[in-house]
């Protein structure tokens, strides 16, 4: 009994629905090969969701297989099903010219080819392999064209992970998986700090509940991956071709996506610093230079890394009496309950005339998107109607679109002053009432943000601390004593008085809610 081997292929799923399916084919090699007598040791498969390279792989493994094994015979539906290239039909060729006994049996076509075979057997093999491989061909084409032309509409043609397929076949879009989505754009903010490494990142959200679609850890080569894909911005981007603003909703915006860039750019990754003192903005308030710091039997100790020449005392400054001064000066800035409102009040109140403002620019900006997606849909018009060709409708449609993305940014950046004025003033207020509680009880990296966020600058000199603050946290400093002020004259109801201090108060207030915040350090 000659020993036996089957093949069975799915190229697509529209095949799989239209009898090719590979149970279907495996049984026909199984019922052909008891027809015949053979004894079928083995059947090689491949889905319809195998890359061509997994293709190639198992195509392989099964040449292997028979000239290992010494296996004679090659059971395949038809010739389309083995192979549609030339360069394996070279490869069954020399194996059937290795061995008389070898042989390929084409079922459907009731065919079998061997060495012996006539002269039209041959023709009929090669004319069937020209003809699989033309099919091959002229699919790659009519793919490719209906990639372009998805990308001229503005999608792109395949998914991206942290979204979602939806629509009918022909007209699908990409969505946001919300699901993922967040996660995303916590990478993408998370690596712009430039405080995280890749494999560091990929640890932190795979604790905070980002999976993979197959439901594992996504792998710090897939994190970077995406972080270099300008997808993410809503770029469009095909085979290194730029093919202007997606239609997609962007994660995450262009200058986040910049930031990433350089990060990505920079010749060292960021060290870890779990366990490092949560400051790296303490100078020598003798000679200026930085403070280094230094772990000694289990404690965190720095001096002034200009030691030798400075002439400061030489002896180094234990994190615990830092500590101890950082926790004091946020309870400088605690500001009562009653005086919080107040200040509150009066920001919102001064503020009305600039959110009015805002609300015209608002208007504005909208209306003139909304002017250029109309010439969008006009310039499409245009195109169908052959008006115009497909160079020029390009052109214009890139010189559209990038207008609307610079419109968009600037709404972006309007929305995110309104935000700063509704929510950053009013959170820095209800931060500095809890300021030493939120920082006594803070994580190291907590710490480390609470710190960046309020000083600029912490010098010192002979064990004393003088702290430079940040802008906004410096105005609150400056008129802390008004501030008591404030508190005595509401005990004693002068409203009067109250109010000319807050009058001297809430203006520099305003002044400063826009600058910036954080120390770069």
């Amino acid at each position: 009994m000659l020993k036996a081997v089957g093949y069975c292929r799915v190229s697509s799923k529209e095949q799989e629905e239209s009898g090719y399916s590979l149970p279907a084919q495996e049984k026909l090699v199984k019922e052909y090969a008891d027809k015949m007598g053979f004894d079928l040791v083995r059947i090689f498969s491949v889905s319809e969701s195998a890359s061509g390279k997994i293709q190639r792989k198992i195509f392989k493994e099964m040449m292997h297989f028979v000239k290992i094994h010494r296996i004679p015979v090659i059971i395949v539906e038809t010739t389309d099903r083995l192979t549609r290239n030339f360069k394996d039909c070279l490869d069954i060729d020399d194996w059937i010219n290795l061995n008389e006994e070898n042989q390929v049996h084409l079922v459907k076509e009731g065919s079998v080819l061997h060495k012996n075979a006539n002269s039209t057997d041959w023709f009929m093999w090669r004319v069937k392999v020209s003809t699989a491989e033309y099919y091959t061909r002229r699919l790659s084409e009519n793919v490719k064209k209906g990639q372009k032309e998805k990308l001229e509409e503005g999608w792109l043609p395949c998914r991206k992970f942290g979204y979602k397929t939806i629509g009918i076949k022909g007209k699908k879009v990409h969505v946001l998986d919300e699901s993922k989505a967040v996660y995303l754009k916590e990478i993408f903010e998370l690596y712009a700090t430039g405080n995280y490494s890749i494999p560091r990142l990929a640890d932190i959200i795979y604790e905070k509940g980002l999976r993979s679609d197959n439901g594992k850890k996504v792998s710090p080569s897939m994190i970077h991956k995406i972080l270099q894909d300008p997808f993410y911005c809503g770029e469009l981007w095909w085979n290194d071709k730029h093919f202007g603003e997606g239609n997609h909703e962007a994660i995450i915006d262009k200058e986040t996506f910049k930031k990433v860039q350089a990060v990505l750019k920079r010749s060292r990754p960021p060290k870890y610093k779990k366990h490092n003192p949560p400051t790296k903005m303490t100078f020598c308030g003798e000679c200026g230079k930085r403070f280094s710091w230094y772990s000694k039997k289990g404690h965190w100790y720095s001096r002034c890394a200009n030691y030798k020449n400075c002439s400061q005392n030489k002896k180094p400054i234990n994190w615990e009496l830092l500590n101890e001064a950082i926790s004091k000066e946020f309870d400088g800035l605690a500001i009562p309950e009653n005086i919080l409102e107040l200040v509150k009040k009066a920001l919102q109140d001064s503020h009305k005339n600039e959110i009015e403002t805002r609300r015209t620019l608002e208007i504005d900006l909208k209306s003139k998107i909304e002017k250029c997606k109309r010439k969008l849909d006009m310039l499409y018009e245009d195109k169908l109607e052959g008006l115009i060709d497909l160079e020029t409708y390009k052109a214009k449609k890139t010189e559209i679109e990038r207008e609307i993305s610079s419109l968009q940014d600037s709404l972006k950046r309007l929305f995110e002053t309104d935000i700063d004025y509704l929510d950053l003033g009013v959170n820095l207020l209800e931060l500095c009432k809890k300021a030493r509680f939120l920082y006594e009880n803070a994580t190291i990296e907590e710490k480390r943000e609470l710190i960046n966020l309020a000083f600029q600058k912490i010098l010192i000199k002979d064990k004393t601390f003088i702290f430079e603050y940040s802008p906004w946290f410096a105005i609150l400093h400056k008129h802390s004593g008004l501030i008591k002020e404030i508190c005595e004259l509401e005990k004693s109801k002068n409203l009067k008085e109250e109010n000319e201090i807050l009058e001297k108060v809430y203006p520099e207030m305003l002044r400063g809610q826009d600058s910036n915040l954080r120390h770069p350090g």
